[in-house]
């Protein structure tokens, strides 16, 4: 063995030691450390702060019978709990009862805001959101508002399989699939199911890999155990910079051989072609959300290789990374937010009606309504609406993108994205003129939204181009609207347009590839 050989060696033996002073306790479903944590106060501390609430707030929830009721005041509580700092047991209590009349009134919002707020303190939050949750959702009758409240659910589960809580991410996804079924909501239910089935199979494999820390905490060269372990971070859990030096030290060849290579970071095109090449063959031999997790991490190579390729080696990448994409895409169906959309909760500003399927106002100058869903992962939007005749009457819709959020203006003359660089929509580079409605006629808007540093946007009216933009996230903002939730989700607002909404649809693309870029 050459100096350079055993020295790449050693660097991959401590690569995988540091990962493992904490695997075998991590891999338990226990609650999250607290160490940090603000202690909770004491019985005596809380009834004297819930004294002095008490004071203030007693006549107005001895008041509140209905739940929206309850959910006013829940979220005065939460306000004023968010602005106590310097009392620690007046913020717990103030918190507490948030989170307890949010429950009573059936706003999931505002009781994960204040169980979030909480977080501060000792509490196990993931346990007090899925209790939460779980307990609203049983007292919601209508099976739309029902939908809503279950989108709060999938962060959860990433939260819990993140924090190897196998037992909450399953009641979770249990918690979602039997909402589902109850709204006879195929798309929710197919994607609830494939949700719930890739739980299953991560816990599953979760007792071996458990195992298999236990032996590496004693036994650190084990080869049979880091596989076991690198296989269940890496294919399973998508923890590629943990899982890679645990193949790179295992018994398996062919892995040991792939992970070396990415460790060693390679950046020549042949390389990246053929490590990309290697885990694709690896995930034909898997199923499931193995094979899927390995698909994901091959087209990953094979579209930092494909800008340099030619010939069958780009036909051969190209293909493959839209299988992966399809793969993806197969697991994610389109979300109805018309059928969830409840006017007396969602409505901002304005007067809005739902009636026989169809969203609409005539509030004049300005309506505004939100669909309560902030997308994080790629996304694509359906839009079919109608909109007044005349002028430049607005008709608009707020896009999150990653961590900032823009809004998409459509006028009869012209659309464009506001704000950019601190541009307004009609004076900046998107300002496109055209002829976008405003005629009493049905139209489509597609929207499609890449997140991140650099974000692209593309929005197509009634099949045609409209609008291919990119650019760094940092560009985009909005106007300041204090009565829209923070962060902003997916909402609508017309300025004299009168919209009706007949359809809005909304599907989570997590690596969708990009088109070409619009040369024009």
């Amino acid at each position: 063995m050459t100096k350079a050989s055993r020295a790449f060696h050693v660097l991959l033996a401590l690569t995988a030691l540091s990962f493992l002073p904490n695997l075998a306790p991590a891999l338990e479903d226990t609650k999250p450390a607290t160490s940090n944590k603000i202690a909770i106060p004491d019985a005596a501390a809380q009834r004297t702060a819930r004294k002095q609430i008490n004071d203030t707030f007693a006549k107005d929830i001895a008041k509140a019978k209905k739940p929206p009721e309850k959910a006013a005041i829940a979220k005065q509580l939460l306000q004023a709990g968010k602005e106590s700092n310097n009392d620690p047991a007046g913020k717990y209590e103030m918190l507490s009862m948030a989170r307890d009349l949010a429950v009573a009134g059936g706003d999931a919002d505002t009781a994960l805001a204040a169980i979030t707020e909480l977080g501060s303190y000792a509490i196990d939050a993931l346990k007090l959101k899925t209790d939460a949750l779980s307990t609203i959702l049983k007292s919601t009758a209508n099976a739309q508002d029902a939908l809503s409240i279950a989108a709060n659910v999938g962060p959860l589960v990433d939260e819990a399989l993140a924090a190897d809580r196998y037992n909450v991410a399953r009641q979770l996804a249990e918690l979602t699939v039997s909402t589902a079924r109850t709204a006879k909501d195929a798309d929710a239910l197919a994607q609830a199911n494939v949700r719930l089935e890739e739980v299953r199979e991560i816990e599953a494999a979760s007792g071996p890999a458990a195992k298999a820390a236990g032996i590496l905490s004693t036994k650190p060269n084990d080869p049979a155990a880091s596989l076991a372990l690198g296989r269940f971070e890496a294919f399973f859990k998508r923890h590629w910079e943990k899982g890679l030096p645990l193949l790179a030290a295992g018994s398996d060849p062919t892995l040991k051989g792939l992970a070396q290579v990415e460790l060693l970071a390679p950046n020549d095109t042949d390389k990246l072609d053929a490590l990309a090449d290697g885990w694709w063959a690896v995930s034909e031999k898997e199923r499931g959300v193995t094979q899927m997790h390995l698909r994901e991490r091959a087209a990953k190579w094979y579209k930092v290789a494909l800008p340099h390729l030619s010939g069958l080696p780009k036909i051969k990448a190209e293909k493959r990374v839209n299988e992966s994409a399809s793969i993806q895409t197969a697991n994610v169906g389109w979300i109805d937010l018309l059928k969830r959309a409840n006017v007396e909760r969602d409505t901002v500003h304005g007067k809005w009606t739902f009636e026989k399927g169809v969203l609409s106002t005539n509030t004049d100058p300005l309506a505004e309504f939100t669909f309560r869903k902030r997308p994080q992962e790629t996304y694509e939007l359906q839009i079919q609406y109608v909109q007044s005749m005349g002028g430049r009457h607005i008709f608009a819709v707020y896009l999150p993108a990653g961590n900032s959020e823009v809004t998409l203006y459509v006028t009869p003359p012209q659309m464009g994205l506001d704000l950019i660089d601190g541009k307004f929509w009609d004076g900046n580079e998107t300002t496109k003129p055209g002829a976008f409605g405003g005629d009493n006629n049905k139209h489509v808007l597609k929207i499609a939204v890449w997140p991140g540093d650099q974000v692209r946007i593309i929005v197509l009216f009634d099949g045609k181009l409209a609008m291919d933009w990119s650019g760094a996230s940092s560009r985009l903002s909005v106007r300041p609207d204090p009565l829209l939730p923070s962060p902003i989700p997916l909402a609508v607002f017309n300025y004299q347009s009168a919209p009706m909404i007949y359809g809005l649809a909304l599907r989570e693309v997590p690596d969708m590839p990009q088109p070409p870029a619009n040369k024009k």
